[in-house]
């Protein structure tokens, strides 16, 4: 059985012919489409929506903002009311222990170097080296070699940026018969300040003034604890 093969003429597209035992085919030309444009109030539609989106990102980073100032605000002034306590609180610690020079001038350290600590008429010493001095004074040892203890109340706090206001209650408990009794019940006002401390990286709260007056009938006392 005789099989017949049909030639083909193909004419290539520089105008040579070409010929094959089998058609061959033009290559498929692919079509690209151009970008579809949005007409123009879908633009519009979609420039609207944008700038309300970012409108409503700026305003939820504002009060992102705001509530992060606040926090950091609250945790600041927490930080200097518990510096502003251990402060006060390690007077007692300090003098009723300090039956050495170095101890009173470490206690007397609490203070500003011309911080001041009035304890009535006759009886202010400015200075460290002053009120060290009172820390040293026969009276002040026979107390604490005897028996005896400095005891501050809970202070209430009024911070003002790098200042502070603080009043408080304290008493002296002295040994007696055996036991011990209150000798001394004051009304204390103390002025702070924020300095850079010696040997301190960091700035530390310290006693500018110190004013302590007998809780007796005293409007001067009772003064003392108003803010």
């Amino acid at each position: 059985m005789l099989s017949v093969r049909r030639a083909y003429t193909i004419t290539r597209f520089d105008g040579a012919e070409e010929s094959s035992g089998s058609p061959r085919l033009p290559p498929r030309r692919t079509h690209v489409s151009s970008p579809t444009r949005k007409s123009a109030p879908a633009m519009d539609r979609c420039s609207s929506s944008e700038r309300r989106n970012e409108g409503m990102q700026t305003m939820e980073n504002t009060e992102w903002q705001r509530r992060w100032d606040a926090l950091e605000g609250t945790v600041k002034a927490l930080s200097d009311e518990l510096a502003i306590h251990r402060l006060i609180a390690s007077y007692g610690p300090l003098v009723d222990s300090a039956t050495d020079p170095a101890r009173c001038r470490e206690a007397a350290s609490l203070w500003t170097v011309d911080g001041i600590y009035d304890l009535g008429p006759g009886a202010v010493a400015r200075g460290h080296t002053e009120i060290a001095a009172l820390f040293e004074h026969p009276i002040h040892q026979t107390l604490i070699r005897g028996g005896g203890a400095h005891v501050m109340g809970l202070p209430q706090i009024t911070l003002d940026g790098d200042r502070a206001t603080v009043i408080s209650c304290s008493r002296v408990y002295r040994a007696h018969a055996g036991g011990f009794e209150v000798w001394r019940v004051a009304a204390n006002r103390w002025e702070l300040v924020r300095v850079q401390a010696s040997g301190r990286a960091m700035p530390q709260w310290r006693i500018a003034c110190r004013v302590n007056r007998l809780l007796q009938d005293s409007a001067e006392a009772r003064e003392l604890m108003r803010l």
